[in-house]
């Protein structure tokens, strides 16, 4: 996504005041949020979806930044590989293991 597509986005989320099936909004002031129901919902909708990090819903769709902007997607993770497959069955999709 360029920069101007992404800065129309946020501000029709804040005209609008509302998110859409497509797009979801996620505060990560206070640290990494969980994303996996988020992921799931995505994946099983045509064309996907976005997630924005750092605009806070409850206050607007105001943007507040993020806590740590390199671990964002590092802790989602942090799990079991039990707990990882389970949540990969649950996938309407292929997926893909990569550490960097």
């Amino acid at each position: 996504m360029l920069e101007s597509e992404i800065i129309e986005l946020v501000s029709q989320l804040q005209k609008n005041k509302s998110k859409s099936n497509y797009v979801e909004v996620k505060s990560a002031k206070a640290g990494c949020p969980k994303i996996f129901d988020t992921l799931s919902s995505f994946s099983n909708q045509h064309g996907g979806g976005k997630i924005l990090f750092g605009i806070d819903e409850s206050s607007g769709y105001e943007i507040c930044g993020v806590y740590d902007a390199a671990t964002l997607g590092n802790h989602e993770f942090d799990y079991s590989m039990t707990e990882l497959m389970v949540r990969a069955d649950e996938l309407n999709c292929g997926y893909m293991r990569k550490s960097l």
